[in-house]
């Protein structure tokens, strides 16, 4: 893209900055994240995000959660350093809100890339410095991968420059028609928010690559927004798109029942700071009160859920249950404090995200305990997967000779039916200690 194609997309006269007495706000001073959260977490992602020689890091094969800023920003000047290691990709967004399911729906994305070693340097519009797929970055020039380039974005007004290495390569004005016709032609034209927003959180991407960024900080040239908590129990536009129902909306029970009951239990189950959980055993009236379903049954379907357990605690999501045998006999996704509790040292058949006792989970990453994990169990014919914090770490064949010979081996072996294909319902276990539960959701049918 030629430069007087660029000038089309700004301006013709670019708002002034603010005054250059304006401070500067350290976003990272090398040591401390406290001016960062994870995209729809309420905390750091600590087990996708390190500090290292100065420097905010992503951990190889880690939680790939994006960082955002606590506050939000409308007008700004935004500096940053950046290294990757060959074959690398990243990217920093402006502008985000969580209102969808990944930061880049909302937010406009200076990319950050390994031209050479990366298949999207072959493309100029997502190529390092571009707007991604959108406007390609004119005149700029990089160090070689592993060293440290240097970012600036100023935005103001809606006016938007990209700075590389002390070079501006992009220059483009939000809401023009230009860029309209340029958002349509691209990856982003059924994302209705998508550069629409105004203001927003800064947004660094893990994109599952090693990358490293340091003296990063901005200069407000509007006031500050506070930041608001991270969203939880509420559908994204493309999720009620998509047919996502909730299966706990953040305030009640409606919903679910007790397992062979036609009420929710009265003591034990409690609802509280947007989670539905589990009381500890000698807790009132909290031992015995019993598993809960969900009052409908489901065949295929995609099944997500946070979950938080206590210091030694031993809890489960059991799916495909029915109420014809004597007990809650089911598949279950194991729920454990893998650390502490008898159970998991049996073995891994029986630790988190296991199908409790006849497959274990692998190469999993499992949150500390009492930080919140998201997994997902998708049915799907007769495959089932179990995922804990966006990884697959178990896949299985209902009806399958090595689900038969786990069974064989497992407290299951004299159950009919287990392991069978059936329709049934959601359980969340009372295993007598304490657990919680938010953001349970499901896709009904034959998910993609």
């Amino acid at each position: 893209m030629t430069r007087s194609m660029l000038l089309v997309l700004s301006l013709s006269l670019a708002a002034p900055l603010a005054d250059a007495a304006e401070p500067w706000k350290v976003l990272f001073d090398g040591k401390s994240t406290d001016a960062w959260r994870g995209f729809r977490r309420d905390t750091f992602p600590s087990k996708g995000w390190v500090v290292e020689d100065g420097a905010l890091k992503t951990i190889l094969g880690g939680d790939r959660c994006d960082l955002i800023t606590k506050d939000r920003y409308k007008d700004f000047e935004l500096e940053l350093d950046w290294r990757l290691t060959p074959g690398g990709n990243g990217g920093l967004f402006y502008d985000v809100a969580e209102t969808d399911v990944e930061a880049y729906f909302t937010g406009p994305e200076i990319q950050i890339l390994d031209d050479a070693g990366h298949a999207d340097g072959k493309d100029p519009k997502r190529s390092a410095g571009s707007l991604y797929d959108l406007i390609a970055p004119v005149g700029k020039t990089l160090k070689p991968v592993g060293e440290y380039n240097h970012y600036r974005i100023v935005k103001n007004a809606g006016h938007v420059e990209h700075w590389v290495n002390g070079t501006k390569v992009v220059e483009y004005q939000l809401g023009s028609p230009e860029l309209t016709k340029l958002i349509a032609a691209s990856k982003f034209k059924d994302m209705s928010r998508f550069a629409k927003e105004g203001q927003g959180y800064i947004a660094i991407q893990h994109h599952g690559q090693e990358a490293w960024y340091k003296n990063i900080r901005i200069r407000p040239l509007s006031p500050v927004i506070a930041g608001a908590p991270a969203p939880h129990n509420v559908l994204t536009a493309s999720e009620k798109r998509a047919g996502w129902r909730l299966l706990f909306d953040g305030k009640t029970t409606a919903g679910w029942r007790g397992f062979k009951k036609t009420e929710f239990p009265k003591e034990g189950w409690v609802v509280k700071d947007g989670t539905i959980g589990k009381l500890p055993k000698g807790t009132g009236d909290s031992h015995g009160a019993g598993d809960i379903v969900t009052l409908d049954a489901f065949d295929d379907f995609d099944l997500r859920f946070e979950w938080r357990i206590a210091p030694g605690g031993n809890s489960g999501v059991k799916y495909l249950v029915t109420e014809d045998r004597s007990g809650p006999i089911a598949h279950e996704y194991q729920l454990i404090d893998d650390d502490k509790h008898p159970d998991a040292k049996i073995g891994a058949h029986r630790q988190t995200a296991a199908l409790y006792d006849a497959f274990p989970a692998k190469d999993k990453l499992l949150q500390p305990v009492g930080e919140f994990n998201q997994s997902r169990i998708l049915v799907k014919g007769n495959t089932v997967e179990h995922w804990l914090n966006g990884k697959k770490v178990l896949a299985y064949e209902l009806g399958s000779d090595e689900l038969k010979a786990a069974k064989a081996k497992s407290k299951f072996k004299d159950e009919p039916g287990w392991g069978s294909k059936l329709k049934g319902r959601i359980l969340l276990q009372d295993h007598g200690d304490e657990i919680a539960f938010r953001d349970i959701k499901i896709l009904v049918g034959t998910p993609e």
